[in-house]
């Protein structure tokens, strides 16, 4: 969504977009992957929020569309950060196949999944150069004593609010 003014942050949103200077966004998270995105050119920048299911939904390449179809800005003029997320050892699933019908099975290994890999093929694919992007090496679940996770522990704590905030 587009986010023009404060908010109370209760939007039901994986992405936010701010074209308005000196506006805060953040974005709360647990093991899934959250990127910062900058437009230089245009000044401006958004937070997206894209976990499995926010993957095998397409909200990489959704976040992208908005940008070319409201301020014309193609992903290859985009820096991309990535904060901590699930390390392929730790994001298991029961049924991968089923579980992700629109992400590659060459991301799969066994019941784990390198969401990481599927999710930097996004970027591949909408021409996003590499040396635009930045990825945090830490996964919540292997640093437990760093971050909030989900899958590592504090599934309860999680569900109550207690998450990671990128801003």
């Amino acid at each position: 969504i587009i986010i023009r003014e404060p908010t109370s942050r209760t939007e039901k949103a994986d992405g936010l977009i701010a074209d308005v200077p000196n506006l805060t966004l953040t974005i709360r998270w647990a093991d899934c992957q959250n990127f910062v995105i900058y437009a230089p050119e245009k000044n401006m920048g958004g937070l997206l929020h894209a976990g499995w299911c926010g993957l095998n939904a397409g909200a990489i390449p959704r976040f992208f569309e908005m940008l070319k179809n409201e301020w014309g800005i193609d992903p290859k003029d985009t820096y991309v950060g990535a904060g901590p997320s699930l390390c392929q050892r730790c994001a298991g699933f029961t049924d991968p196949v089923m579980e992700l019908p629109n992400i590659s099975t060459r991301f799969f290994d066994g019941k784990n999944v390198d969401l990481r890999g599927s999710a930097d093929a996004m970027f591949d694919e909408l021409g996003i150069p590499k040396e635009q992007r930045e990825r945090h090496p830490d996964c919540p679940r292997c640093s437990p004593q760093t971050y909030w996770t989900y899958r590592g522990g504090d599934r309860d704590k999680v569900l109550a609010g207690h998450t990671n905030v990128l801003t």
